[in-house]
């Protein structure tokens, strides 16, 4: 979300720069290209507001919700700023800083990504790996325990390949982009597009060096309070464990009652078999 918002700024602010150049006497041709530069701001703003309420744990050093105001507030004045050379002049320094602004917090969340999490994301996920081979090693010796007891059958196991497949869990956030400008969206009687070239894409800034940038969160800001996070821990543990134990307990039973209904079926089965060979010995 943030480098699509990073690309909307660097959009507007080049459309809003060649607005300048723009003759008077094409005003659709200006009205298009402010309104092309609004949607682009109000695209980018609501890009990185939605990053914030994802991480809402971080405070981010840059574009914070002081400087998204003020760029809310610019915005709603864009038509006035488009007619005159000094607001226009005022107006392309203040989205030009919110640009710098947001292309610092991308690099800044990558230096954080890369530095910190990615490190121990790496470290825990060959654990978890680990772990989870070994599970799945114990449950199969278990399923075929369980089905030697009650059939007494010897089931081969490895005719159930471990299935490397994880399903990747995938957490949705609907990016916001620039609304399309039509024709009902042009000024005056005249509803026609005019005839304005897009611009070429914008060259990105280049990355602020790293030592510029602000220093990262602390561990306790990205994942919280560690001793709060493993008394929950904990608790969750023991809840689990609680709810095997229990569901071990009816898998017991259940099995126990489902081994006595089949030991009471070939008694009875066994008495019948006599009864008629009894009953044959007479005849």
């Amino acid at each position: 979300m943030l480098e699509t918002a990073n690309s909307q700024f660097a959009y507007a602010v080049q459309r809003w720069s060649e607005l300048r150049n723009m003759p008077g006497s094409n005003p659709n041709g200006r009205y298009q290209m402010a309104v092309e530069t609004r949607n682009y701001l109000c695209a980018a703003l609501q890009n990185v507001e939605g990053a914030q309420r994802i991480l809402n744990g971080i405070k981010f050093p840059y574009c914070a919700p002081d400087e998204m105001q003020t760029l809310r507030k610019a915005v709603e004045y864009i038509f006035c700023d488009m007619n005159t050379p000094p607001r226009h002049a005022h107006a392309f320094d203040c989205y030009s800083a919110l640009y710098k602004r947001c292309h610092a917090l991308v690099q800044w969340v990558k230096y954080v990504i890369d530095g910190t999490i990615k490190k121990d994301h790496d470290k825990v996920e060959a654990e978890f790996k680990a772990i989870q081979r070994q599970l799945r090693e114990e449950r199969m010796k278990l399923i075929h325990d369980k089905i030697h007891q009650v059939t007494g059958e010897q089931v081969d196991m490895k005719d159930y390949g471990e299935d490397d497949h994880q399903e990747e869990i995938k957490h949705e956030h609907s990016i916001v982009q620039p609304d399309v400008i039509s024709a009902a969206d042009m000024p005056g009687d005249k509803k026609e597009m005019p005839d304005v070239p897009p611009p070429p894409q914008p060259v990105a800034a280049p990355p602020p060096p790293q030592e510029q940038l602000a220093p990262p969160p602390s561990m306790e800001d990205l994942i919280g309070d560690v001793k709060e996070i493993q008394k929950r821990h904990e608790k969750d543990m023991e809840e689990l464990r609680k709810t095997q134990e229990n569901s071990r307990a009816r898998a017991d039973a259940s099995l126990e009652a489902q081994l006595r209904e089949r030991r009471s079926r070939q008694a009875r089965l066994r008495v019948h078999e006599e009864q008629m060979q009894q009953m044959e010995s007479v005849q």
